[in-house]
């Protein structure tokens, strides 16, 4: 079994508190390496070796920093022919990524690797463009910004050390945009050369709903996205929140799509341990964030709005029982924003098929209705479906309800033709 050590100041070192966490194959469930549960002399001693290392960077020219980042993305690019070691050098750090993630091997080479060169090659080419600058940030974290020359974007803000996520609902409002419209702009792009094979949802700034909407109004009318995608919650609001209705309304005039995936999972105090933030926390996000939209009468006022939500509604099916009693004996706790119950709501919202179980499957087609439950993959990561579609073909469903969940729910929500794909 490979156990894995932290890279600090050039070195690999092993974990201060010599703690491990087991990693575990998503196929088998076999722990097959070990990482550090790095503590915060760690991650001290990462900071202070980032900020030294930032000292030296900005030290060099532009140009030699565009030639070590080249020759980086070099020893992992597959395709450079003049590279004899080029695909070995690849396939060596596709496994390096699988034992770090548990990705398949195939995935990280065929994804991960490729992506993480072209990723350097980008910033390769940037470094002679822009003016870059790597700083440290309040409290413990460090972040680095590529930025125009002096005068251009601000420096955003970290709410904790090592928090990475997909949505940058943390940052200043001006600089999210600014990564929003860069994010959009790549999409629309792939979305542009492969018409056939992708539909584009953009992301946008929630943080700040002008903006957001004024990015939501370019991802539609100038990209032609289908939508955009939302997490759960905005920084601690739900989606209730009256500063995340405009937002909502505003998708619903310009019929664009809104897909929900749960972020930032709540106690994650008492989930560091077996994954649970991933198995338990993501569930009881996308429920807590379906339940905010039923008892806040999001439907009802907006009742063209299309929503989709991650893994299957999350929690919501399994204690949809719960939640449609406790409105009818507690009416002035939960019917105080609507008088529609859930159930009488079910049907309102859309959801994807990736809950890695036929009877659940069957319960949620039960629930909501063939017509609202659409394919999801989750791919490439390894809570996804290895074979997109499977779980689906299984059910030995009539022909018209597997349509519907490989394909029309999709489309509907989407608000495409199927012959756009033809």
């Amino acid at each position: 079994m490979e156990r894995l050590s932290n890279y600090i100041d050039g070195q690999l070192t092993p974990p201060g508190s010599g703690r491990y966490l087991d990693n575990f194959e998503p196929a088998t469930g076999q722990v097959y390496s070990q990482t550090p549960d790095s503590g915060d002399d760690d991650l001290t001693a990462a900071v202070a070796a980032a900020e030294r290392a930032a000292d030296a960077w900005r030290a060099t020219s532009s140009e030699e920093r565009a030639g070590f980042l080249h020759r980086i993305a070099y020893l992992a690019n597959a395709n450079a022919n003049a590279n004899a070691n080029a695909n070995a050098n690849a396939d060596a750090l596709a496994r390096a990524e699988s034992v770090d993630s548990g990705k398949p091997i195939s995935l990280a080479g065929r994804l991960d690797i490729p992506r993480a060169s072209a990723n350097l090659q980008f910033f390769a080419a940037a470094a002679t463009q822009f003016f870059s600058e790597a700083h440290p940030m309040a409290g413990d974290a460090f972040n680095y910004t590529l930025r125009d020359a002096p005068g251009g974007m601000q420096r955003p803000r970290c709410r904790r050390a090592g928090a990475v996520d997909r949505f940058s609902y943390w940052a200043e409002p001006k600089d999210a945009h600014d990564l929003s419209r860069l994010l959009n702009d790549h999409i629309a792009g792939v979305v542009t050369d492969h018409p056939r094979r992708f539909v584009g949802l953009g992301t946008v700034p929630m943080q700040d709903p002008d903006l957001a909407v004024q990015e939501l109004e370019r991802c539609v009318t100038t990209l032609g996205l289908a939508g955009i995608q939302i997490g759960t919650h905005v920084n601690g609001k739900n989606l209730d929140d009256e500063r995340v209705f405009p937002v909502l309304e505003a998708a619903e005039a310009l019929g664009a799509a809104v897909f929900v995936h749960p972020w930032d999972m709540l106690a994650r105090d008492r989930m560091s341990r077996y994954w649970l933030s991933w198995l338990v926390g993501m569930p009881a996000e996308t429920a807590l964030a379906i339940c905010s939209m039923l008892f806040g009468g999001v439907f009802d006022r907006l009742p063209r709005l299309r929503v989709a939500f991650a893994h299957g509604g999350g929690a919501f099916p399994g204690t949809v029982g719960r939640i449609e009693h406790g409105f009818q004996v507690r009416p002035d706790l939960c019917a105080v924003e609507t008088k529609t119950s859930p159930r009488d709501q079910l049907g309102r919202f859309y959801v994807d098929a990736l809950v890695h179980d036929e009877v659940a499957l069957r319960h949620l087609i039960d629930l909501v209705g063939a017509g609202r439950v659409a394919l999801g993959t989750d791919y490439p990561f390894p809570l996804g479906e290895l074979s997109p579609g499977a779980l689906i073909e299984s059910l030995g469903l009539e022909a018209s309800t597997r349509e519907r969940l490989l394909a029309g729910s999709a489309l509907e929500w989407l608000n495409l033709e199927p012959g756009r794909f033809a």
